[in-house]
């Protein structure tokens, strides 16, 4: 199948999984408000640190040997799955200690669970993705968040009922829709797990040699150093707004990022199909195929993000409540961000697939220390408007050192010169 086609079944697939999670975040910003909620997702966002953290990215290794058939499947699964258990049981010890999750939010068999579940669907996601089949993955987590969803209007009709009337315990909303939240993530390990052994039934656990696991750890760890600034970089403010602002405030800004990566969502899409396909050898920067798609991507970024700045204010106290009143103020400044975001995400995985990580690592760190000075210096002055501003400051820096270094290294032109017969 060719690029494009492969592009098409990721972004078909992949983008109505997640905007299901999309869904699934707005329904439970809307429902638990912007205080509850921004507890909430920051204890997931700093789940997902962790789990960065104690998975080693071994997850982009599998990618990216496995695509380019440096080692055999059999392998990266024997070593992505049973990776899965030490750093569940680490994960846990980091949470035991480090203060990352309340006290009043901890439940070990739960996160541990979690947690788990959580490491399982990105090892099988790679494993998918590396023999180059996008839809299979996302078909089966896009059923289980539906399911969720389904659940949601049953439990809003039964709890809130037909008409509007005051709810007088809203925590036993809060409480089911998180265990609901949890339970969906089980779900999608366990079916996982079931769907590989029908899809690779001679799938035989075999370990990498000496140089094969050599090969793995370099390459995961050079992906885990990249993959944690770039994780910083983009929520590195939860943490400076939740010091300098109040808890509403570190809700409104939440959902200022999360709206900001249903807009990066055609980027990482793209992203997700180019980082196997470059690993295999499929694509060039140099190909005016790989330019045009880079243009016609940015006047339909700056279109589309246009009208969010003009259409957003109605829009959004429509979809989220009275409560999230400082978001718009705040996405009109994230808004440029955005655009500098989704353009670097098309070169990012293309460096990976060359085997040219420190590429990322370089320019992440760059934008870090932009971030976080600015983080640093505006936040307490503007709030979650400062924040906004930060981020923007960092994500045009990162796009220029992108656009720079593609060109200097990887001949990469935004403006190309059509191909003429040769008897012009």
């Amino acid at each position: 199948m060719g690029l494009v086609k492969k592009i098409g079944e990721n972004f078909f697939w992949r983008g109505l999984y997640l905007a299901s999670l999309f869904v699934i975040n707005l329904v439970m910003a809307r429902s638990m408000g912007a205080n509850a909620s921004g507890r909430f997702f920051l204890l997931i966002n700093n789940l997902a640190f962790v789990i960065l953290l104690t998975s080693i990215c071994l997850e982009a290794a599998i990618v990216f040997l496995g695509a380019s058939r440096k080692i055999a499947i059999a392998k990266l699964a024997t070593m992505g799955l049973l990776w899965c258990i030490p750093a569940t049981i680490v994960s846990v010890l980091i949470l035991s200690f480090s203060g990352l999750v309340p006290k009043e939010s901890y439940n070990l068999p739960v996160l541990t669970a979690y947690i788990f579940s959580f490491l399982l669907i990105n090892t099988i996601t790679a494993l998918f993705h590396s023999q180059q089949n996008f839809a299979t993955v996302n078909q089966v987590l896009l059923s289980v968040n539906c399911l969720f969803i389904l659940f949601f209007f049953i439990l809003s009709t039964q709890l809130f009922g037909l008409v509007k009337e005051p709810v007088t315990d809203k925590s036993a909303v809060y409480r089911l829709l998180i265990w609901g939240y949890f339970i969906t993530v089980f779900s999608q390990g366990l079916l996982l797990i079931i769907v590989l052994r029908i899809k690779f039934p001679s799938l035989r656990w075999c370990f990498p040699n000496k140089d094969e696991w050599r090969m793995m750890s370099w390459y995961a760890f050079q992906s885990l150093a990249s993959n944690i600034i770039f994780f910083l970089v983009s929520r590195v403010a939860y943490w400076f707004v939740q010091y300098y602002c109040e808890e509403s405030s570190l809700g409104n800004y939440i959902q200022v990022s999360r709206l900001g990566q249903i807009f990066i969502l055609p980027s990482v899409l793209i992203a997700g199909s180019l980082f196997p396909q470059t690993a295999g050898g499929h694509v060039s920067l140099q190909k005016s195929n790989f330019t045009l798609l880079s243009r016609i991507f940015v006047v339909l970024y700056i279109v589309a993000l246009l009208a969010t700045v003009i259409l957003g204010r109605p829009v959004i106290s429509f979809l989220w409540g009275t409560e999230y009143n400082e978001l718009y103020g705040a996405w009109v400044l994230y808004v440029p961000g955005v655009l500098f975001l989704a353009i670097s995400y098309l070169f990012s995985p293309y460096f990976a697939g060359k085997g040219k990580v420190a590429y990322n690592i370089m320019i992440g760190i760059l934008t870090l220390i932009i971030v976080v000075g600015g983080s640093y210096v505006l936040i307490p002055i503007w709030g979650i408007r400062g924040a906004a501003l930060a981020s923007s400051g960092g994500f045009m820096i990162m796009m220029i050192a992108y656009i720079i270094i593609a060109k200097i290294k990887f001949g990469y032109r935004f403006r190309f010169k059509p191909v003429l017969p040769a008897n012009v």
